[in-house]
């Protein structure tokens, strides 16, 4: 298995992992969750610092047993960390006191990771003025396409590389079938374009077993080994494609960007170029994806299962975790100038209050919709009941004989309305 041999390396480093919110189960909270996962299991102690730390995605750590702090009320010090891991720019408090002192005696490594260059994102881009220049180890990015749109806000001084959305080894576990059929097929997508919605109705109608996983769809949980080898295709983008490739299933790369579809020798460099997002492809019709899927499918799975290999060496967790922070360095420097720890406080004071009631709202927002849609499930049942029960009474014998029994008096009846009625008009 292409797989580094050893984790020893980790044992006992003390790592702070930052990041803007813990609620949704998506790519960055996923890729904190397994990174806290990897380094918990590899011996190291992980402290993970938000704003605001909330379900659905918050009963993983809580299962993986993962230290998560949402609060200013536990001061966390420089001198408690060897690695601190920066997402979204965010630095607890304690830390940013601690810049008041410097650090040229203390061996400590400032890692920077921006996940996405969009601009419906800007908190993936370095918004704090002169941050990373003034601490990065090292900044990170998840594809080159990311780095490529944000290279220039960094200074040349400042060590670029990418970390492409590493899977952990459970995925290649995974034993997949080679030379298998296509009958299950999954969706992974928080927001599947209506071709896609379409693709699946029409897949299904030819006998196919397609299950969503995401938001609002199917079934919402993080996508495991054991979900994913239950399946013979995946439909999705993003980190999940990578989960696809280490674990050996066929991938076919499309949602609300468009995408190349299956992944082949011509088309992957371009794909993974853009973080598989299916950006710089065209969108294609419901009929045109699912006759892709269909026809393409064995030549997909061939590739696929010659190449795992390959895949497992370049996304794999422990690989590409060890290339990019095997050969940092720690930055000293002096005291911070105390106009610009004012401006970190600010920005920081300022940045949490509004992301916390962003996020609370998104929260209400989203318990409001589930109610609704609940109550919307609940009514459409009742009536199905209803109508089903009527179907039933209308078919059963006892009403069959009743409405024998008593058709004549009702065209009797009708018959002495319509001499009343016509009586009555004369």
């Amino acid at each position: 298995m292409a797989e580094s041999k050893s984790t020893n390396y980790l044992k006992g480093k003390r790592f702070l992992l930052t990041q803007n919110s813990l609620m949704f189960i998506s790519g960055s909270e996923v890729s904190t969750l397994e990174l806290a996962d990897y380094l918990k299991s590899s011996g190291a102690e992980v402290v993970v610092y938000t704003y605001y730390f909330a379900e659905p995605v918050k009963r993983y750590f809580l299962e993986k047993d993962i230290k998560v702090i949402d609060n200013d009320d536990e001061e966390l010090k420089i001198s408690d960390f060897d690695y601190i891991w920066v997402q979204h720019q965010i630095l607890p408090i304690g830390i940013i006191k601690d810049f008041r002192e410097g650090l040229q005696e203390l061996n400590k490594k400032f890692v920077f990771y921006h996940m996405s260059s969009l601009d419906t994102v800007p908190f993936e881009r370095p918004y704090i003025w002169d941050l990373e220049k003034k601490l990065s180890s090292k900044t990170l990015f998840n594809s080159l396409e990311n780095r490529d749109k944000l290279a220039h806000y960094f200074s040349k001084e400042i060590k670029l590389d990418i970390y492409p959305n590493p899977v952990p080894v459970s995925f290649s576990k995974v034993k997949p079938a080679h030379n298998r059929k296509l009958n299950n097929i999954l969706i992974v997508s928080n927001h599947p374009p209506e071709e896609v919605i379409r693709a699946k109705a029409v897949l299904k109608e030819k006998g196919y077993d397609v299950t969503s996983y995401g938001d609002s769809q199917d079934k919402t949980a993080i996508v495991t080994p054991e979900i994913i080898s239950d399946y013979d295709l995946v439909v999705t983008i993003g980190k999940t494609v990578q989960y696809c490739l280490v674990a050996g299933i066929p991938v076919y790369v499309y949602d609300h960007f468009g995408g190349p579809g299956y992944l082949n020798e011509k088309n992957f460099d371009s794909a993974a170029y853009a973080n598989f997002s299916g950006r710089y492809s065209s969108k294609k019709s419901a009929e045109k994806i699912c006759d892709e899927i269909v026809h393409g499918f064995t030549k997909a799975d061939e590739y696929h299962y010659s190449n795992r290999e390959k895949f497992m060496e370049q996304f794999l967790m422990p690989n590409v975790f060890r290339r990019v922070i095997g050969n940092i360095k720690s930055v000293k420097f002096s005291k911070f100038d105390e106009n610009y720890i004012d401006y970190l406080t600010d920005s920081h004071n300022l940045i949490r209050e509004k992301m916390v009631s962003i996020f609370y709202l998104m929260g209400v927002e989203k318990e409001k919709n589930k109610i609704i849609a609940e109550k919307d499930r609940q009514i459409d049942k009742c009536i199905a009941d209803k109508n089903e029960q009527l179907s039933v009474l209308l078919s059963s014998r006892v009403y069959r004989t009743g409405s024998a029994v008593t058709a004549p008096y009702r065209i009797l009846k009708r018959a002495v309305q319509t001499i009343l009625f016509r009586n009555g008009k004369s």
